[in-house]
């Protein structure tokens, strides 16, 4: 990735969150290109098509859940990391998340969605 804008897939259902999360991550410092899918169906062709560096996904999508892009092989034998984000605590969504290899859980509130673009730029080892 150096010398390139880090790539962003941002998978996200409700446009008043995916508005908030894409001002964050292009307001930052970092240069982030940004794509957003509203749902899994949406995600996968922008894998293969935007090729991101990381993706930052819902728990829950309208054709399913966010857990399942870090569970499918392409994704994995591409390692693209994979921020979940919830509107709720973690729990059992948070223990399958980790044991499908999603690195972080972020819990949507104010003031994580605003440190998104650090969160980011933690998983990509991008320095700040």
């Amino acid at each position: 990735m150096e010398g390139k804008p880090p790539r962003i897939l941002l998978v996200e259902d409700d446009e008043d969150h995916a508005e908030l999360l894409a001002r964050a991550l292009q307001a930052a410092p970092y240069g982030f290109i940004l794509y957003i899918a509203k749902n899994i169906s949406e995600a996968f062709s922008a894998i293969v098509d935007f090729k991101p560096h990381l993706i930052i996904a819902d728990v829950l999508l309208s054709d399913g859940q966010g857990v399942e892009l870090a569970s499918r092989s392409h994704v994995k034998n591409s390692r693209i990391p994979i921020i979940l984000i919830s509107s709720q605590g973690g729990g059992i969504i948070e223990e399958e998340a980790k044991k499908a290899g999603v690195c972080r859980y972020v819990v949507k509130t104010e003031r994580t969605i605003s440190e998104i673009p650090d969160i980011a730029a933690q998983v990509l080892h991008i320095e700040q």
